[in-house]
């Protein structure tokens, strides 16, 4: 058997974890473009990605033109900020891999047409070893393959156990592929539940995010968007009457220092360090009319009862009659001694949309742009859904930019 071990870390686990999400859910067909934007998003790069406007960094053949010799190099300079290359088209392969790699191919000669893939383990195996391993190719054709992840037409998660084609059978890299390596953005935090489970527990780490996700008497309702939910940026989170308090990064992350705490019960209580971003009035139209720049998300104040014993969470829950937020999430189902998982539902969404104030832009752009000048704008629907999906007019309204008018 002919096997490489590549360096495995947190990193590199996340960037799987966050993949396998997405795709398993099931929910929705995922763009192999449109997983690898959620996968960097959720892993901290939150800068402009694309140098066109919004719609064009994550063609995946953008991606691999590029990389290529005779490419453009400004294209390359911004692109090296958020990937590094492991392995260029047409080059003997001469590398360790790692699980979170991603393959980019490019069907040369058919116009933009192209593939993402993310890695969901550093393991090569050669063509005949894949049926033992309980693994799919992707053709019948010798080389060394590796399991992946994706979208597209056909999602395969990890449990799909699908493998594709990394190195010929002269040892060399096709030349219609690439292997990019996600450089971690300066947000990412490493989780307190990848680190040895020997280590003192000093410190309790909280992940806020969003689940697009209704319970209800028959089942979930889940929204046709985001399968996998979103970290919330910039929660304020505090240990009530202890001093002790943080901010949540890009991933919805934070650290709070529980080691000189004395046993007992705490209120947890969360807010946001945006002021436009909380508030505890009635829902409607007013709790944003009077903002000049309304943010995406506007979310109410949510209280959590913990119990700490020996610097350790030993109890949690929402406080009584909270209907915003709940513990656990689809990334963390429960809390474990040193991590808290909370699902915190915001009271108020901006759609995305803009209102233009220029006289009759073509409408292509405004479409594209996902805005609409005033006079459009005639009716507002509420609808309810009785299915297991809410598509349609909300999916539309919560991601224009995604869907057509």
């Amino acid at each position: 058997m002919w096997r490489k071990k590549g360096f495995e870390n947190n990193f590199s686990s996340e960037i799987v974890n966050v993949a396998d999400q997405v795709i398993a859910t099931g929910e929705v067909s995922v763009a192999s473009g449109d997983l690898l934007q959620q996968i960097l998003s959720e892993v901290g790069i939150t800068e402009m990605l694309s140098p066109f406007g919004w719609g064009s960094f994550l063609l995946p053949a953008v991606i691999f033109d590029a990389f290529i010799p005779g490419g453009s190099p400004a294209l390359r300079r911004h692109f090296e900020q958020f990937f590094e290359v492991v392995t260029e088209p047409g080059t003997q392969f001469r590398t360790e891999l790692q699980s979170g790699d991603v393959l980019v191919r490019r069907a040369l000669g058919e116009g933009r047409l192209g593939h993402v893939a993310v890695l969901a383990s550093s393991d090569l195996w050669q063509y005949e070893e894949l049926l033992a391993e309980g693994l799919t190719p992707e053709h019948h054709r010798p080389g060394r393959y590796v399991q992946v992840i994706e979208g597209g037409p056909r999602p395969c998660a990890l449990s799909d156990s699908f493998a594709r084609l990394i190195v010929d059978e002269a040892g060399y890299v096709p030349s219609d592929q690439l292997l990019l390596r996600i450089k971690p953005g300066s947000d990412f935090a490493y989780p307190t539940l990848l680190e040895q489970p020997s280590a003192p527990a000093t410190r309790l780490s909280i992940t806020v995010r969003t689940d697009f996700l209704a319970r209800t008497s028959s089942g979930p309702v889940t929204f046709h968007w985001k399968p996998s939910g979103e970290a919330v940026s910039g929660a304020m989170v505090e240990l009530v009457g202890q001093g002790i308090s943080g901010i949540t990064n890009n991933q919805g992350a934070v650290n709070l220092t529980t080691a000189s705490l004395t046993d007992g019960s705490y209120i947890l209580r969360l807010t946001h360090s945006n002021p436009d971003q909380i508030n505890n009035d009635e829902v409607g139209p007013d709790i944003a009319d009077p903002l000049n720049n309304p943010p995406r998300r506007i979310y109410r104040p949510l209280e959590i009862n913990v119990t700490i014993s020996a610097g350790r969470l030993t109890a949690a829950s929402v406080a009584a009659g909270a209907t915003h937020g709940s513990i656990g999430n689809r990334r963390r189902h429960t809390w474990q001694p040193d991590l808290l998982p909370i699902d915190w539902k915001p009271v108020w969404m901006h759609t995305g949309r803009q209102l233009l104030s220029q006289p009759d832009p073509p409408q292509a752009r405004w479409r594209e742009r996902g805005q609409r000048r005033p006079e459009d704008i005639t009716l507002i629907v509420v609808h309810h859904t009785g299915g297991a999906i809410i598509t349609g007019a909300l999916n539309t309204f919560l991601n224009p930019l995604h869907h057509g008018n």
